[in-house]
């Protein structure tokens, strides 16, 4: 409750008896309350100018824009993070704000290719996790950037084990929708789709309950597809899209499940879209964003993409 008042964050519950169990729900209150009252400080950072804001406040009011998942936004987005990196370049708060953003933002830049940036990223999200050595999002960042670099898969499954499984150092966050969905990418990868279709149906059931797993959704839409669920993956991706006009991956993984089952007219629809709002894109470059998929899967995209014309490149 704020001092004038107003509630920003309030549940009840039944106390379980299992130690596994209690610990699991305290994450779950830790975690809400962490991110009622990020949000609830991001909208009162809104409306302030940005010369009157510290860098943990700008760094604020960037991840809640980024949880919008609007292109329209990418420019603001990155001078406000860099903005909040030289006025506090110390902050591990701005530190992980800044790695985040950047990471999602690299995602949805289909116009260069820097494999190099990529690596980059993953090496500064991994300094970040070390710095919040007691707060497993800073590990999952770690983990995430390392699932979609090129050649870090293993790397990012041994430390998804060591940090998550039953005896790992934070048992408690294989809770989080964000977990689920980072751990059937990794399955996908690994071309195991039987457990990346169970994750991400995991991740689905649970992704309401952290408005981080708004990120993860696009990801949901190409695991369900590539996992063999077309028809579930369709669904998503309309839902996704009507809520997240201007997500870029939302409505590139849409058009693609579109494609697979030849929609028609919806399918011509969506491209429309896709191309106001990435005119520049190319399937190479989208291609490019994705060599961290098997080459199998990499054909599949290429082929769902020829399908509806997008430009090569």
């Amino acid at each position: 409750m704020r001092q004038e008042g107003s509630v920003v964050w309030a549940d009840r519950f039944e106390l379980p008896k299992d130690t596994r169990a209690q610990r699991a729900l305290l994450f779950y209150v830790m975690k809400s309350l962490q991110w009622s009252l990020v949000l609830s400080e991001g909208q009162r950072m809104m409306s302030r100018p940005i010369a009157e804001l510290s860098a943990f406040q700008m760094a604020i009011r960037a991840l809640t824009l980024l949880l919008r998942c609007d292109v329209t936004l990418t420019a603001e987005l990155a001078e406000l993070v860099e903005r909040a990196y030289q006025s506090d370049q110390e902050s591990v708060f701005v530190l992980y704000v800044r790695s985040l953003i950047r990471f999602f933002l690299y995602q949805e830049n289909w116009t260069r290719d820097s494999r190099e940036e990529m690596e980059e990223i993953a090496s500064a999200a991994g300094y970040v996790a070390i710095q919040l050595r007691s707060n497993p999002l800073g590990v999952w960042l770690s983990m995430l950037t390392r699932t979609f670099t090129p050649g870090q898969l293993d790397e990012a499954k041994a430390l998804t084990a060591e940090y998550t499984g039953e005896d790992g150092v934070f048992p408690a966050i294989a809770i989080s929708p964000s977990i689920h969905a980072l751990r059937a990418v990794q399955a996908l990868l690994s071309e195991n789709n039987k457990v990346a279709l169970e994750e991400i149906q995991q991740f689905r059931a649970l992704r309401a309950s952290q408005p981080l797993a708004v990120l993860s959704e696009p990801f949901s839409i190409f695991v369900l597809e590539v996992s063999g669920n077309a028809e579930e993956a369709r669904q998503a991706g309309a839902a996704f899209v009507s809520l997240y006009p201007r997500s870029v991956a939302g409505v590139l993984y849409y058009l693609a499940a579109l494609a697979a089952q030849d929609m028609g007219e919806e399918t011509e629809r969506v491209k429309r879209h896709l191309l106001r709002l990435a005119p520049d894109i190319t399937i190479e470059g989208v291609l490019s964003r994705h060599e961290y998929l098997p080459a199998s899967m990499q054909a599949w995209l290429r082929d769902k993409l020829e399908r509806v014309n997008i430009p090569k490149g």
